[in-house]
């Protein structure tokens, strides 16, 4: 078959179906721009999401081989670990100003009450009220991904620790992962804009792990994410 006709193949899929659908049904060949952080509890119930309004501005994963090596008579000798190797990921970018559809809201609709799913909520801190969870300016964006960070510290009811998975589509990239640190720093040139420095440690790939693993590009699909992401108002 023809370049022309593959193309031609392809801008059909795109029109009939949509562009998170093609990535739902062809993951490894075409990308789909979203990244989503989604925490739950140690059963995998939703606790609280987010997907990224504005994609980050760079996104980098730096996976190791790890590898034995050995000299021998013959020579060096290199023995692969062919398990999971846990790696390092980094987000960084900013929401910019604008007001934004949180599609996360509006995608998940189980999401609970951090006070009846983290064991936590007694220690005092006060939990604002929120002008709409489902539109966020990018302050508010930069809090909502502060929230996740801290959330993801803590032990759910039954007293296990919670869960944050990231959903990368831009990579195929699904993993659980540990947020190890989120850098936050505005300047004189961005006025109003809080860039961000998030850095992860994925742990193990998310279908490995979680109980009702849901592909994430047919929940968007499903809900209409194409409509929601990057809609400003």
């Amino acid at each position: 078959m023809s370049t022309a006709a593959e193309q031609a193949r392809y801008e059909e899929l795109l029109r009939s179906i949509g562009r998170s659908a093609v990535h739902a049904t062809f993951p490894n060949d075409f990308e789909y721009y979203a990244l989503t952080l989604e925490l739950t509890d140690s059963t995998d119930e939703l606790i609280n999401s987010m997907t990224f309004p504005v994609m980050p501005s760079a996104i980098s994963e730096n996976k190791p081989d790890i590898s034995n090596q050995k000299k021998t008579s013959g020579g060096v000798v290199s023995l692969y670990d062919t398990g999971f190797v846990p790696f390092d990921i980094t987000l960084s970018g900013n929401f910019g100003r604008k007001l934004r559809l949180n599609a996360s809201s509006g995608l998940f609709s189980s999401i609970k009450s951090i006070g009846k799913s983290i064991s936590s909520i007694g220690s005092g801190d006060f939990e604002p009220p929120a002008f709409n969870i489902r539109v966020k300016t990018g302050y508010g964006s930069i809090k909502l991904l502060e929230k996740i960070k801290k959330e993801s510290y803590s032990i759910d009811k039954d007293g296990a620790p919670v869960r944050l998975y990231m959903y990368n589509l831009a990579l195929n990239s699904q993993h659980l992962v540990e947020f190890k640190n989120l850098r936050i720093a505005q300047d004189e040139q961005n006025n109003m804009i809080w860039n961000y420095v998030a850095t992860f440690k994925a742990i193990a790939p998310a279908f490995s792990v979680k109980k009702r693993l849901t592909t994430l590009g047919a929940s968007v699909v499903t809900k209409g994410m194409d409509s929601l992401v990057n809609n400003a108002f």
